[in-house]
Protein backbone atom coordinates (compact mmCIF):
# COMPACT_ATOMS: atom_id res chain seq x y z
CA UNK A 1 0.00 0.00 0.00
CA UNK A 2 1.65 3.23 -1.08
CA UNK A 3 2.18 5.75 1.66
CA UNK A 4 1.78 3.25 4.51
CA UNK A 5 5.25 4.00 5.84
CA UNK A 6 4.51 7.74 5.76
CA UNK A 7 1.23 7.25 7.64
CA UNK A 8 2.91 5.03 10.23
CA UNK A 9 5.63 7.61 10.80
CA UNK A 10 3.05 10.41 11.05
CA UNK A 11 1.04 8.40 13.60
CA UNK A 12 4.17 7.70 15.69
CA UNK A 13 5.06 11.40 15.60
CA UNK A 14 1.52 12.31 16.72
CA UNK A 15 1.52 9.81 19.60
CA UNK A 16 5.00 10.75 20.81
CA UNK A 17 4.40 14.51 20.49
CA UNK A 18 2.69 14.87 23.88
CA UNK A 19 4.66 13.05 26.59
CA UNK A 20 2.14 13.85 29.34
CA UNK A 21 -0.73 12.36 27.31
CA UNK A 22 1.39 9.28 26.52
CA UNK A 23 2.23 8.78 30.21
CA UNK A 24 -1.44 9.17 31.23
CA UNK A 25 -2.60 6.65 28.60
CA UNK A 26 0.07 4.16 29.61
CA UNK A 27 -0.85 4.52 33.31
CA UNK A 28 -4.54 3.98 32.48
CA UNK A 29 -3.78 0.81 30.48
CA UNK A 30 -1.61 -0.59 33.27
CA UNK A 31 -4.20 0.27 35.96
CA UNK A 32 -6.98 -1.40 33.97
CA UNK A 33 -5.05 -4.62 33.38
CA UNK A 34 -3.04 -4.99 36.59
CA UNK A 35 -5.06 -4.27 39.74
CA UNK A 36 -3.02 -3.12 42.69
CA UNK A 37 -5.18 -4.87 45.30
CA UNK A 38 -3.08 -7.19 47.46
CA UNK A 39 -3.54 -10.91 47.05
CA UNK A 40 -5.70 -12.35 49.86
CA UNK A 41 -3.66 -14.18 52.46
CA UNK A 42 -5.76 -17.34 52.02
CA UNK A 43 -4.49 -17.70 48.46
CA UNK A 44 -0.88 -17.63 49.58
CA UNK A 45 0.66 -20.89 50.78
CA UNK A 46 1.34 -21.12 54.48
CA UNK A 47 4.99 -20.68 55.44
CA UNK A 48 6.85 -23.89 56.11
CA UNK A 49 7.42 -24.62 59.80
CA UNK A 50 10.94 -24.19 61.05
CA UNK A 51 12.99 -27.36 61.27
CA UNK A 52 14.06 -28.01 64.85
CA UNK A 53 17.77 -28.08 65.51
CA UNK A 54 19.33 -31.51 65.74
CA UNK A 55 20.36 -32.67 69.13
CA UNK A 56 23.45 -34.78 69.46
CA UNK A 57 22.82 -38.41 70.31
CA UNK A 58 25.46 -40.98 71.12
CA UNK A 59 26.35 -43.01 68.08
CA UNK A 60 26.11 -46.79 68.25
CA UNK A 61 29.36 -48.69 68.37
CA UNK A 62 30.61 -49.66 64.95
CA UNK A 63 30.72 -53.31 64.08
CA UNK A 64 33.84 -54.37 62.21
CA UNK A 65 33.21 -55.08 58.54
CA UNK A 66 34.71 -58.56 58.72
CA UNK A 67 31.74 -59.84 60.71
CA UNK A 68 28.95 -60.71 58.31
CA UNK A 69 25.56 -61.13 59.98
CA UNK A 70 24.34 -63.24 57.02
CA UNK A 71 26.53 -66.30 56.83
CA UNK A 72 26.16 -68.34 53.66
CA UNK A 73 25.98 -72.11 53.61
CA UNK A 74 28.18 -74.16 51.27
CA UNK A 75 26.80 -74.77 47.77
CA UNK A 76 24.73 -77.88 47.17
CA UNK A 77 26.38 -80.85 45.54
CA UNK A 78 25.24 -81.60 42.05
CA UNK A 79 24.48 -85.27 41.33
CA UNK A 80 27.06 -86.89 39.12
CA UNK A 81 24.55 -89.05 37.28
CA UNK A 82 20.92 -88.22 36.47
CA UNK A 83 19.54 -91.27 38.35
CA UNK A 84 21.39 -90.66 41.63
CA UNK A 85 19.13 -89.54 44.47
CA UNK A 86 20.21 -87.37 47.35
CA UNK A 87 19.63 -88.71 50.81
Amino acid sequence: MPGADVRTADFADLVLADQDWLDAEFAAIIAANFPTAPVPSAARPAPRPAVPARTSRPRPARVPHRIDPHQRSPPRRQPTTPNTRRR
